[in-house]
């Protein structure tokens, strides 16, 4: 069996039991539930704080790089 065949037999069994486990949903939520949102929306932030200061870092590095050696070219020539 090629592997195309085994992706379309794939789908297919996964829409079937997509399709065959619809039921109404009693839809309840504890109190936790506030709480995992919040954990996850702090988690959120503090990865993408770190991930920016990371970036900001390198890229401070560069441009600070860059117009160094731009400052010591022209300090030669005078």
């Amino acid at each position: 069996m090629n592997r195309k065949v085994k992706y379309i037999l794939l789908c297919f069994a996964l829409l079937n039991f997509t399709i065959a486990g619809v039921s109404e949903a009693a839809a309840y939520l504890d109190p936790g539930t506030g709480s995992i949102i919040f954990q996850g929306v702090i988690a959120v932030v503090a990865s993408g704080l770190a991930v920016f200061a990371t970036a900001w870092k390198s890229v401070s590095r560069f441009f600070s790089g860059l117009f160094r050696s731009n400052v010591e070219k022209h300090s030669d020539k005078e």
